[in-house]
């Protein structure tokens, strides 16, 4: 399908080399690449992709980095079984090596997305929050694109909260893991988590 990945592999071709010379990443590595040039100027997502045109050229390329997340649709207990404590930490993890790194800068700011949550399954608001907390603690700011997603409504309202009550990457995680705990069997916990965060967090809401 032509999303994410498949984009970005078709704008900046370059990084077609990497699938030659790169080993199957393990569940704590991730791939950087630098030097790549886009070649190309696109519109749309999925079905609705087409080239623009020819991309200019840049004297600094950005950096790309690749991290891989788990198919929760392949799992044996179903998408549900990302909220474990055990899924969730192998994400936060893979995600935080993706973001500890020198390059380009320290501390320069990390483009994302939907992480995993096309056909892997993945649930937006869990795997917003995970990247938000790798990147709190490697000290980067993250820019998020959510594609328009209807489950990443409220993320904006989200943020700000954690923002102006200066939540720490340790607090958030134990907020998330209180969400994850408290789920029965059955639920459907996709659009749950930003709520819970809201009434965790956001002092207006206790007044």
């Amino acid at each position: 399908g032509a999303v994410q990945e498949e984009i970005l592999f078709s704008v900046n071709p370059e990084l077609l080399v990497t699938i030659m010379v790169c080993d199957v990443m393990d569940k704590e590595e991730s791939i950087v690449v630098k030097g790549t040039e886009q070649f190309s100027l696109y519109s749309g997502y999925s079905r609705t992709l087409k080239f623009t045109g020819d991309a200019p050229l840049l004297t600094d390329t950005p950096t790309h980095v690749a991290m891989d997340a788990t198919n929760v649709k392949r799992g044996t207990g179903g998408v549900a079984a990302q909220y474990t404590r055990a899924s969730m930490l192998r994400e936060l993890n893979k995600a935080h090596a993706a973001f500890n790194h020198s390059h380009p800068t320290a501390g320069a700011a990390v483009s994302t997305g939907n992480w995993g949550c096309g056909a892997f399954g993945g649930h937006i608001q869990l795997k917003s929050m995970l990247q938000w907390a790798a990147a709190g603690a490697t000290g980067r700011p993250m820019l998020y694109y959510t594609f328009g997603e209807e489950a990443a409504d409220g993320m904006e309202g989200v943020g700000e909260v954690l923002v102006a009550e200066k939540v720490t990457v340790g607090r958030l995680m134990e907020a998330v893991v209180g969400f994850a705990e408290q789920m029965e069997p059955g639920d459907k916990p996709e659009k749950g988590l930003f709520g819970y965060l809201l009434e965790q967090f956001d002092n207006r809401m206790s007044q």
